[in-house]
């Protein structure tokens, strides 16, 4: 059985698809990864033949850090097929030929941390149990754990206030809004 693709993955491959160059580099400006994440994510692809790393050209000046691009395999795995052949879209001989591409939408990728705590009640649980850190979470924390936009996330606090939930908003030094559980 195929091993499910991560939400970053799925970013990283669907960025890359979109591409004239079908180069994954550079990530799109949207994935906040921290210490090595990207790395991880690039190796496991790499890995997993969704990706490819090609050369490029050498500039005397410095060292050319590696570059990569997605794959046949790659385009397949999150669904990006050209629709006038119907097989994956390669670059090839027919560079001159505009190529259409049809992504479709991938089935929800799973975080298995997030599914073991809260698997019975869901992502309103996550929210709660993120905003009862010390620290609290931001908009930005509560839309990466569930996956949401920012409007959804608020929507979802508005319902667990109407529950009798207290929520308190704060800024922290950096001036984002932090949401804390009160007690």
């Amino acid at each position: 059985m195929a091993k499910k693709l991560t939400d970053t993955q799925l970013i990283i491959l669907s960025s890359a698809s979109q591409r004239e160059d079908l180069s994954v580099l550079p990530l799109p400006d949207t994935l906040k990864l921290p210490g090595g994440a990207a790395k991880k994510s690039l190796t496991a692809l790499l890995t997993r033949g969704l990706i490819e790393e090609v050369s490029k050209p050498i500039d005397d000046s410095e060292e050319q850090p590696a570059d990569y691009r997605i794959t046949a395999a790659g385009l397949a795995a999150i669904g990006v097929q050209d629709e006038t052949e119907g097989s994956p879209v390669i670059k090839g001989a027919e560079t001159d030929r505009k190529k259409k591409k049809k992504p479709t939408t991938p089935a929800p990728v799973k975080n298995n941390t997030a599914d073991r705590e809260t698997k019975s009640s869901g992502k309103p649980e996550l929210l709660l149990r993120l905003m009862r850190r010390k620290q609290g979470a931001t908009i930005t924390a509560l839309q990466d754990a569930t996956g949401w936009q920012p409007h959804s996330v608020r929507a979802a606090l508005s319902g667990l206030r109407k529950k009798g939930i207290g929520i308190t908003r704060s800024k922290n030094p950096k001036g984002e809004t932090l949401y804390r559980v009160e007690g």
